[in-house]
């Protein structure tokens, strides 16, 4: 084993002294001087992956970076008639959050 320290000289058991661009001073790649990239060259990937996270509307084309936002958007999207209908007046909404808006907007006195 080359690790013995039994045949090691003093000078081997000592601590070695540190250099700054030693990879224990930058464990991570971003920090790293020798690693480093261009700013440039960072965009362009967080571009790319969030290209590749879009959720896509199959009848309208939109993209969404979240699934649940493609589904909020689905409900609206095409021929689908809104379900939620204020008991007030005549308006229709397809999101029930949207119909609460409408009720405390417009008829907080009757709420």
């Amino acid at each position: 084993m080359n690790d013995d320290y039994r045949n090691a000289t003093a000078d081997d058991l000592l601590p070695k002294e540190r250099n700054f661009n030693d990879s224990y001073y930058y464990p991570c790649p971003m920090t790293d001087p020798s690693k480093k990239q261009l700013p440039h060259q960072l965009q362009q990937q967080q571009q790319q992956q969030q290209q590749q996270q879009l959720f896509t509307c199959a009848l309208c084309g939109k993209k969404y970076t979240w699934m649940y936002s493609l589904r909020r958007h689905q409900l609206q999207c095409g021929d689908k008639e809104a379900r939620n209908k204020c008991h007030f007046c005549a308006r229709k909404f397809y999101r029930r959050d949207r119909l609460k808006e409408h009720l405390l907007a417009h008829h907080p006195d009757l709420i």
